[in-house]
């Protein structure tokens, strides 16, 4: 029995079809990977040379001592404000898909239920200064083209025309929604370009005769050697691992962002107390050993 051979419109049959659409996937795929990698190489660079104040020596200890928590450290550095971003990202897709099928699906409800989650892991502070300037962007880019449909002929026409004009300005490519969120990133990166990944540490160490303070981020610390790199002036001290005495962790004013409650414990009234004491003070407690020169800011 011979088999029809059903082909479109140019004689391509179904097989051949499903075959191109295959290739064309995976090219995709291979496009969107090599870009990807492309990326991360490049901020991974970026951020070594921004955190190491421009220092290349600085900067290439960075990368070759921890190259990938680079990537992984620095999303948690940026958590307080990616976690606002994804809950208004995910609250705009979710409407989006309500608006675009007519009637909610499990879809949009599990977009809902993200956007309420990383609203709920979001501090309070972070998330209202994302909120408010979501909705001012959206008063900009929608507000204008909304009054010149409601308005339409009857207004007065200097009103109408000023209207109009703004509405085609709004209908710019720069003003969709996608490209404030693009611009929210950059703006959260390059505003903690130089703040490092790893977290701040007290580190005492034997110097001959003497006990020694340095304040930093450990980069790497083997059987032999431990690398800080100061708080201070992003200078490196290369200590023997048998001479740390202790290392504390603390936090540092300006060098690490404040910690801040989620918007889930404030809704609680559970108190948030950082588990991490002031660097300063611990140093200040040792008051008869010598805190290394460059450890803090100023």
């Amino acid at each position: 029995m011979a088999t029809v051979d059903e082909r479109g419109p140019g004689g391509e049959s179904a097989r051949e079809r499903a075959v191109r659409e295959h290739a064309s996937l995976l090219q995709d795929a291979a496009h969107l990977s090599i870009v990807g990698a492309v990326l991360l190489t490049g901020f991974a660079l970026v951020k070594s040379y921004a955190v190491g104040h421009f220092s290349l020596t600085t900067g290439a200890a960075l990368l070759t001592t921890a190259p990938l928590t680079v990537l992984l450290g620095s999303l948690m550095s940026y958590a307080y404000w990616i976690l606002p971003l994804a809950a208004l990202a995910l609250l705009y897709g979710a409407v989006r898909a309500r608006r675009r099928i007519g009637a909610w699906t499990w879809e949009g409800a599990a977009l809902l239920g993200l956007a309420a989650l990383s609203a709920l892991l979001s501090p309070v502070r972070s998330l209202l200064t994302c909120g408010l300037a979501f909705l001012v962007f959206l008063l900009v880019a929608r507000g204008p083209r909304a009054a010149a449909e409601a308005t339409g002929a009857d207004a007065p026409d200097h009103r109408s025309r000023w209207r109009s004009r703004w509405a085609s300005l709004t209908s710019s490519p720069l003003f969709r929604t996608p490209v404030f969120f693009v611009v929210a990133v950059l703006w959260v990166v390059l505003g903690s370009l130089t703040r490092p990944w790893t977290p701040v540490e007290l580190v005492a160490f034997q110097e001959g005769a003497e006990q020694r303070l340095v304040v930093g981020n450990v980069l790497s610390a083997d059987g032999e050697w431990t690398t800080v790199m100061r708080a201070g002036d992003r200078g490196l001290n290369r200590i023997r691992s048998e001479d740390v005495a202790s290392r504390r962790l603390c936090h540092l004013v300006g060098a690490q962002a404040a910690g801040q409650a989620p918007l889930l414990w404030e809704l609680q009234d559970r108190p948030y107390r950082s588990p991490n004491r002031s660097c300063r003070k611990l140093a200040d407690q040792q008051s008869d050993v010598q805190v290394t020169a460059g450890s803090f800011p100023g």
